[in-house]
């Protein structure tokens, strides 16, 4: 079928309203003249505060608002709770926060210290990291996938809007105990999260005239070749136990063993 469009109406007579976002179960979020709204089952409520941007499966919403300070700043609201939290900015007086995912990191704008406006993802741990900009002043978180991947717009070196990919990266460090094994220092590399990766050693190595190593384990407990999955600042460590060649001799008319 063709399906049909419903009309959600409006929190009051006379408010221009509009749809922002809406998910699997159908809720809807959006603003009604100044506030925003949720609509589920038939019935519009109002959110508090500003404008709903994003709402992901737990039903937790996210938007812009007036805080008590008097500045307009991203705020979220989980589901049952009246609450709207200030989610801060970047330094500056100014936020808004455009979509969640389902594991409820977010995606928005925030101003800096310096007066630009720069793309953020904020963790669930309350933690905003600021993703900078295509090289020019400003730059917008716009929304955010299931893996934390990022979409927005910003200014080029151009000057016109470009539209950008954010793709999270985990620093993993992968090094051996003892150090150099066959590595001289610890190597690092920056992985995408959620990405796949095998890490591997040899059983035995050799070292210095008269000393060998042999592997004992890995640091995660994983086999002497396994794959690992990115997603936190991790360091995986080979750890080697050190053997060392004995030789003993005998003077004339004496006798060592084992031989």
């Amino acid at each position: 079928t063709n399906g049909s469009m419903i009309n959600l109406g409006t929190i009051a007579s006379g408010l221009s309203c509009g749809a922002h976002e809406l998910n699997d179960s159908g809720q809807v979020v959006g603003y009604c003249g100044g506030g925003g709204f949720l609509y589920h089952n038939g019935l519009m409520t109002a959110v508090g505060g500003g404008p709903a941007l994003g709402i992901n499966n737990a039903g937790q919403i996210v938007g812009v608002s007036r805080m008590a300070n008097g500045e307009d700043h991203a705020f979220l609201k989980n589901p049952g709770s009246s609450v709207l939290i200030d989610l801060g900015t970047l330094g500056g007086n100014y936020s808004e926060a455009w979509d969640i995912n389902d594991s409820g990191q977010i995606a928005g704008v925030a101003r800096t210290a310096s007066g630009a406006y720069h793309a953020f993802l904020r963790e669930p741990n309350g933690l905003m990291r600021d993703l900078g900009t295509l090289g020019n002043a400003n730059a917008s978180g716009s929304g955010i996938n299931t893996a934390g991947w990022v979409v927005g717009y910003g200014d080029g070196l151009s000057g016109q809007t470009r539209g950008f990919v954010y793709r999270p990266s985990s620093a993993v460090t992968v090094t051996t105990n003892p150090i150099g094994l066959p590595f001289t220092t610890p190597q690092a590399f920056g992985w995408d999260i959620g990405s796949s990766h095998t890490i591997s050693t040899v059983l035995q190595q050799v070292g210095t005239p008269g000393t060998r190593y042999n592997w004992s384990n890995w640091s995660d407990g994983g086999a002497v070749s396994h794959t690992v999955t990115a997603n936190n600042a991790t360091t995986y460590t080979a750890n080697f136990t050190t053997q060392h060649q004995l030789t003993m001799n005998a003077s004339n008319g004496g006798a060592v063993g084992p031989a």
